[in-house]
């Protein structure tokens, strides 16, 4: 008997599991919004681009001698929210939970039950990590996401250079075409203006002149969390630097560049970039 899946670090073989059949959607429900107009034929549908949970479900039969003991343990291992790993998948996982109840006299008599996990709508890897040093002279971070979704990430920036930021923009690109040109024509000039432009996919802090709303100091770190929406400096959360319509990064599949634009002379970063690639 080979082994089908694992949950909570457990795999189906090490409880005496036998999965007999697998009913699992091709991908997530897209959260759709539908509105009728009235006077209009058909409806106008939209969406946030955000998916639903779905559900995989696991016909099972249990394959130990000693169904009573069984059940115990059967409780204990799904009462839980953990990781469910398929092993024809190992590098994925999705979070999920066991909802549904499993009727005892099924297990203690028939040996049959089924298994209807609630997962949320994407497989993820571990979380994958990219680093680079910005300055003045230019660069931008290269990060590479393998998966078919969209991803939330972590950006820690350091300030290790010797002059306080005012202002700071981010601006991911899908970078195959731009990063290339970046390292093959190194000789033309890093356009940081055009960079610290605002633009509708960059997340600017702080304003361009006095009184300024954003100080990143020499020594300080900044943490940008795409998926909790939140600024954190130095520990603190603080989100009255970012700058009203600029948005939060987001990779997406392929190559993604994340530009860091600041104004003046001398400014240098450290950057440490933290994502998980999700599947549909």
């Amino acid at each position: 008997m080979h082994s089908v899946f694992s949950f909570a670090g457990r795999s189906d073989i090490d409880l005496g599991v036998k999965v007999t059949a697998i009913t699992r959607p091709v991908k997530p429900v897209k959260r759709n919004v539908q509105t009728i107009i009235p006077g209009r034929s058909g409806a106008y549908i939209y969406s946030d681009g955000c998916y639903e949970d779905f559900i995989i479900s696991m016909e099972c039969m249990y394959t130990g001698t000693d169904p009573a003991g069984f059940r115990r343990q059967l409780a204990e291992w799904l009462g839980q929210s953990s990781d469910l790993v398929f092993a024809n998948e190992p590098d994925k996982f999705y979070s999920a939970t066991v909802w549904s109840d499993i009727p005892g006299d099924y297990v203690m008599s028939l040996r049959h039950f089924t298994l209807n996990f609630q997962c949320s709508p994407f497989a993820r890897s571990a979380i994958q990590q990219a680093t680079g040093v910005i300055s003045t002279a230019g660069g931008a971070v290269a990060v590479q996401v393998q998966g078919t979704a969209p991803t939330p990430c972590k950006i820690v920036i350091t300030n290790t250079g010797e002059t306080t930021i005012h202002r700071l923009v981010i601006t991911p690109q899908m970078a195959a075409m731009a990063f290339s040109n970046y390292l093959f024509n190194r000789d033309a000039p890093f356009n940081r203006a055009e960079l610290a432009a605002d633009s509708g996919n960059a997340l600017t802090l702080g304003t361009a002149d006095s009184p300024y709303t954003f100080t990143f100091a020499p020594g300080d770190v900044l943490v940008i969390d795409s998926e909790t929406l939140t600024v954190t400096l130095n520990g603190v959360e603080d989100v009255s630097a970012w700058v009203v319509g600029s948005e939060f990064p987001a990779l997406t599949k392929g190559l993604n560049l994340l530009q860091f634009a600041a104004p003046g002379e001398g400014w240098e970063l450290g950057v440490e970039v933290y994502w998980a690639d999700r599947w549909l």
